[in-house]
């Protein structure tokens, strides 16, 4: 996907990683992923010049978890404190500041502005998650990860416990009016089949966007399931690459091009 982005949108694509909730010993916090996520995207502000990027044009875009975390540095931008998550508001330390920089200066000269989002299958809601049993065994993610099932945010955090934890990372809680504060446009898209992150989840989100008077467009991509953007040929979405990520890949495109106004 990436080095698709790249060569057919002739953008300059930064591919991000961050830490997974099974790693460090199973330890890490979803707030410490949220973090690494705005960590990157403000150093991609301080860093894209050096690659001929335009650090006040700046598209983000993630599918699935990836999704929840680009929605996060959308929504929760203003939000942001050195005290990571320990504060009665919950507010986010990222991982990167510019030199100089506190958590609190960012958020407030809304460092983490960008200029246009694209979530593909997305998890909006993870109140929803937690209460249908994201963090027990019956979730396969944990096998997958080979690790033991536990809270999100830490051993014995529950959203019985601490809600606030769970409400503060979901993006359908956060999205402000746009009188207050306009975000950039949004594509939201998502295949028919998927059972995870469900096409009824994205159009309520932008349900709400559109209620705040939000810029956003929907796409439901017919007989596609979860993780159709993935590389190669996998049995879960039942197709390869070049079928069915190449035809949306070619949409997320256009939908740049037309932010950017490019032709």
């Amino acid at each position: 996907m990436a080095r698709y982005m790249a060569a057919e949108g002739q953008y300059v694509v930064v591919n991000v990683n961050y830490r997974l909730l099974a790693d460090q010993n199973n330890t890490v916090a979803l707030n410490k992923i949220i973090e690494d996520a705005m960590g990157a995207v403000l150093w991609v502000k301080d860093h894209i010049h050096h690659y001929n990027g335009d650090p006040g044009k700046i598209a983000i875009t993630g599918d699935s978890a990836g999704g929840h975390l680009a929605s996060m540095v959308m929504l929760a931008g203003k939000n942001l404190e050195s005290d990571s998550f320990a504060g009665a508001s919950l507010g986010f330390n990222p991982s990167y500041l510019p030199n100089g920089k506190t958590a609190e200066q960012v958020a407030a000269n809304d460092g983490l502005r960008v200029q246009a989002v694209i979530l593909s299958y997305t998890a909006f809601d993870l109140t929803g998650m937690a209460q249908g049993g994201f963090e027990s065994e019956q979730n396969p993610f944990w096998g997958w990860a080979k690790a033991k099932p536990r809270g999100v945010f830490g051993e014995g955090i529950t959203f019985a416990a601490r809600p606030d934890f769970y409400q503060a990372a979901s993006p359908v809680l956060h999205i402000p009016r746009a009188k207050d504060y306009k975000l950039p446009p949004q594509f939201v898209h998502v295949g028919s089949e998927d059972g995870l992150t469900t096409p009824a989840l994205a159009k309520d989100y932008v349900k709400r966007l559109k209620k705040a008077g939000q810029s956003v467009e929907l796409k439901i991509y017919p007989k596609r399931g979860h993780g159709f953007l993935d590389s190669g040929c996998n049995d879960y979405t039942n197709g390869c690459f070049a079928d069915l990520a190449v035809p949306t890949l070619k949409d997320m495109i256009k939908f740049l091009d037309r932010v950017f106004a490019r032709k």
